[in-house]
């Protein structure tokens, strides 16, 4: 019995939402985090981040075999977003992340936490490490300018909760 292709595509709002029989060994990479990645990657891209990284980060890679300033930050800041709260975290986008990386326009993605941990090692004086976080503080308030946020609730939670 011939298996009757599904046509299921439909739109909800600007995003149309489609599913395939094919298997992810048929060539197109496939991954839980793909609607997550297209989304933020078109926010980020408007934001223009990846200009943002390359003005106001303050580490220069050296090494032939170095993944970019970019990658980095992306990887760290994909980590957070995704719930991501320690740099052994970063292994969640071992599956699919072909897909991730093609979302984003860059060419590798790292892997390893080691990476991550020795990136951000880098920014051994405080002065740079000050100068960072004033430039984030700018970029979190030009967000909230460009998109008109004029009240939000910050809730602090000081109760520290340990696995049972």
């Amino acid at each position: 019995m011939k298996r009757k292709k599904r046509n299921s595509a439909r739109r909800v709002g600007q995003v149309w939402i489609t599913f395939t029989d094919k298997p992810a060994s048929a060539g197109k990479p496939i991954t839980a985090w793909g609607g997550m990645a297209s989304v933020v990657a078109k926010f980020l891209e408007q934001l223009g981040l990846r200009s943002w990284v390359e003005r106001h980060v303050p580490i220069c890679e050296r090494s032939n075999n170095g993944r970019g300033v970019y990658e980095k930050v992306l990887a760290q800041f994909l980590t957070v977003l995704a719930g991501g709260e320690r740099f052994a975290h970063l292994s969640w986008w071992g599956h699919g992340v072909e897909a991730v990386c093609k979302a984003f326009g860059v060419k590798r993605f790292p892997r390893a936490s080691s990476t991550l941990t020795r990136f951000w090692g880098k920014i051994a004086k405080r002065s740079l490490a000050e100068k960072l976080g004033e430039a984030a503080r700018a970029l979190a308030r030009e967000i909230v300018r460009r998109e008109g946020i004029t009240r939000d609730n910050v809730n602090l939670d000081s109760i520290r909760r340990t696995a049972d």
